[in-house]
């Protein structure tokens, strides 16, 4: 089972990157102390008794040093911002967006659907002939470097293969990068409060730590190969391609979106708890696979059995559902968009992406394309 996509509330943003669209953010939360020095007159006033007594003879006028050194400081506590300037916790009260957010993520879906469509159409005009199998190539003697082992490696690797080579490596070339420009890595966790939209796919990039990233790796290793040779992708990369990405996005706001009912059990809200991973986009692929192999046993880590991958569906669904409405307090995982990235995945798989979505859009494409060389 996949390491699910964590929303850790240890991982605080700092204020200079979220850039909040409200300015009391940089009013600082804690009590503010300030220090009034009283001015006092160079000369003293008399009291008068309030009962009925003469007043007391006035004391004889002090010098200039004896009144520098009487003056004390007084310190004021100034009251903590209300309720309506501050949540919980002396967050700033932010709006969050969900409608925008929501348009971003369908146009941003649809246009990868529709770029890479372009992509296969163009790669299907060339009519590039295939290469034999039983081709036997001579190969020189000469010892080769590590560049051409590579290159040779590369190319005799399948689409499919190579793109989850290049997912992978997508995920651990972020991960690392993290360490040398923390700063720049920051920016692609998806943060409601931010009110920031590009996050959304930024965020299938980021994993929370080294354990994080290597079970979501680990299960796209497992699945996206048998997945990207079903009879739903056919061994189209570009296909495979565009669903994981759509996922990864339409999921990222299914989180974006749980944020309007959870309920707050910590002291950081919940539309400040940064989010990332690509749990989501995995949740759809193990989904599909689920789907087109439903007699297949799943395994779960540390486990010594397997369930038949029908029956394993639904049960890690439900238990991401009852997350999604508070059941799961203690556990900081992003429920909604493994529900969400799983739904993606069996909707798709009973819809037939393939004939119904992908293959129209890929003809509509070559049509364009044959009319333009005419």
């Amino acid at each position: 089972m996949p390491l699910l996509r964590t929303i850790n509330p240890v991982f605080r943003p700092s204020i200079s990157w979220l850039r909040l669209p409200c300015s009391s953010i940089h009013r600082p939360v804690a009590l503010q102390l300030r220090h009034n020095v009283l001015q006092r007159s160079n000369h003293n006033i008399s009291r008068r008794s309030t009962n009925g007594r003469q007043d007391k003879p006035s004391k004889p006028p002090r010098t200039y040093f004896q009144e520098k050194a009487s003056v004390k400081p007084q310190v004021i506590i100034e009251a903590p911002p209300a309720d309506n300037e501050y949540g919980p916790g002396h967050f700033p009260r932010v709006k969050v967006q969900y409608l925008r957010p929501a348009i971003w993520a369908i146009f941003a879906s649809w246009g990868i659907y529709e770029f890479l469509a372009y992509l296969e159409a163009k790669k299907q005009l060339k009519n590039e002939p295939r290469r034999n199998p039983f081709e036997i190539r001579v190969r020189s003697r000469e010892s080769a470097g590590p560049q051409e082992v590579l290159s040779t490696y590369w190319k005799q690797l399948d689409s499919i293969s190579q793109l989850g080579t290049g997912i992978i490596g997508a995920n651990v070339a972020s991960h690392l990068g993290g360490m040398l420009v923390p700063g720049l890595w920051q920016r692609f966790w998806h943060t409601p409060a931010r009110n920031v939209s590009y996050t959304l796919l930024t965020s299938t990039f980021v994993h929370s730590g080294a354990m994080h990233l290597g079970f979501n790796m680990y299960c796209g290793y497992n699945f996206i190969q048998p997945v990207g040779h079903s009879r739903l992708f056919d061994g189209n990369a570009y296909h495979l391609l565009s669903f994981y990405l759509g996922t990864g996005i339409l999921s990222g706001f299914a989180q974006h979106w749980s944020t309007a009912i959870a309920r707050q059990t910590a002291s950081v809200p919940p539309a400040f708890i940064p989010s990332g991973g690509a749990s989501g986009a995995i949740f759809g692929i193990l989904a599909v696979f689920c789907m087109q192999y439903p007699d297949a046993g799943l395994g779960i880590i540390f486990l010594p059995f397997s369930i038949p991958a029908l029956y394993a569906l639904p049960g890690v669904m439900a238990f991401d559902l009852a997350g999604v409405f508070g059941a799961f307090p203690k556990l900081h995982l992003g429920h909604a968009a493994h529900f969400s990235g799983a739904m993606i995945g069996i909707c798709y798989s009973l819809f037939n992406g393939k004939e119904q979505l992908w293959n129209p859009l890929v003809e509509r494409h070559k049509k364009r394309l044959q009319k333009r060389k005419s």
